[in-house]
C-alpha cells in the first residue's frame, strides 16, 4: 500500500520511514487488512511447494487447514467490496458467515503458525 498524496516533502518523509523501517506508516493503519493481503499469495505458494505436515495431522487434514486460512484471510482482503444482497441492495462489509471463516483464519495461523515452514 503506497501512502497518500501529500506534499512533497511529507512524501520525502514517508519515503525515508520505508527506506529506514522497511514500511510505510499508513500500512499499520489496518494492520489485519495488511497481514492478509501479505500472506495469502505465500500461503498459496506454501501449499504448492509444501512437502511435509504437522506431526499430528494427515496430509489431507494440512492441506484442508490451508485451505482454510487462504479462504479466510481473502475474504479479510474482499472486506470492503461491494455486494448485492438478497433485496438487491449494495452492501459493504463481510456477512456473519464470512466474518467467523476470518475469524477462523486468524485463530489457525495462531495455531498452526510455528508450522509454516517447509
Amino acid at each position: 500500500m503506497y501512502p497518500p498524496f501529500y506534499p512533497k516533502r511529507r512524501w520525502l518523509q514517508y519515503w525515508l520511514y520505508r527506506i529506514k523501517n522497511g514500511f510505510f506508516p499508513c500500512d499499520c493503519w489496518n494492520l489485519d487488512h495488511e497481514l492478509a493481503v501479505w500472506l495469502v499469495p505465500r500461503l498459496k505458494l506454501f501449499k504448492i511447494n509444501t512437502h511435509g505436515h504437522p506431526y499430528d495431522l494427515t496430509v489431507e487434514q494440512w492441506d484442508a487447514i490451508l485451505d482454510e486460512m487462504i479462504l479466510g484471510f481473502d475474504l479479510k482482503i474482499r472486506e470492503w467490496d461491494t455486494w448485492i444482497d438478497e433485496l438487491g441492495d449494495k452492501k459493504h462489509f463481510l456477512t456473519p458467515k464470512e466474518e467467523e471463516k476470518v475469524t477462523r483464519a486468524f485463530s489457525l495461523l495462531g495455531q498452526y503458525g510455528q508450522h509454516l515452514w517447509d
